[in-house]
């Protein structure tokens, strides 16, 4: 774990230094390959008010990514279906998962497995209008290898998720850095620990204070900075660094 997260704070600084989408990817893909997690994409949203596509940055094989633009299979994809509709990382790929869907995106899970990518986990990002982006990790491993793998690096991922949208936004669509609001020792810890993924009941029991008053403290911190969504606040709270690494 010590060795992840050293790479973890080198990846953070080399974010630092990366001003074009291939020295992007180059960061993002080292802390990744420490992590034993080399085949991501980075899908960013599009800038207000400009009809573009919106940034990706991946190492998943460029056969599947140009089946998968070349059928438009983004309007069946149910990981974008997912993160969407989802805050919180999400595992998918399992049998059960698979199970649950409809033929057309069961079938796109299927092909998407003769180029490697059988299994993943996602980390969704949420802006405001519902615009949303998402890092996405995949493998063909074993589901059992995959998610011990994924469980034991899940705050990470989420982290690297988090820090990477921050980072897009500020140097490649040109978002000013805030001004960072003052927050209570407690809005703090409990941002802290919904940049690392944990769930409110989780962060109530690590600090041992009631769910509501998570709830109470994360809405104060919303306020403070502006903004309507959970993630927007971590985000906001990474640019200004009102919350560490």
């Amino acid at each position: 774990m010590q060795r992840a997260m050293q790479a973890f704070q080198d990846f953070v600084d080399q974010l630092d230094e990366a001003t074009t989408a291939a020295e992007l990817q180059q960061a993002i893909a080292r802390v990744l390959n420490e992590l034993q997690l080399p085949v991501f994409a980075y899908v960013g949203d599009a800038p207000v008010n400009d009809a573009s596509a919106p940034l990706i940055v991946a190492t998943y094989p460029a056969g599947w990514a140009a089946r998968y633009y070349e059928q438009a299979y983004h309007r069946f994809d149910a990981v974008l279906a997912s993160a969407t509709a989802r805050l919180l990382p999400f595992d998918w790929g399992s049998k059960d998962y698979l199970a649950q869907l409809d033929p057309v995106p069961r079938q796109i899970f299927h092909e998407a497995g003769e180029f490697g990518i059988k299994r993943g986990f996602t980390v969704p990002i949420h802006e405001g209008h519902g615009k949303v982006a998402t890092l996405n990790v995949a493998s063909d491993e074993a589901f059992r290898s995959f998610s011990k793998n994924i469980a034991e690096n899940r705050h990470l991922l989420h982290l690297i998720g988090v820090y990477t949208h921050a980072h897009v936004r500020h140097r490649f669509h040109g978002i000013a850095i805030p001004d960072a609001p003052r927050l209570s020792p407690r809005e703090h810890e409990c941002l802290q620990w919904a940049a690392r993924g944990k769930s409110s009941y989780d962060i109530s029991e690590i600090l041992g204070i009631s769910q509501r008053t998570v709830v109470f403290h994360i809405e104060n911190a919303k306020a403070k900075f502006k903004v309507r969504t959970l993630q927007q606040a971590i985000v906001e709270a990474v640019l200004s660094h009102t919350i560490g690494r």
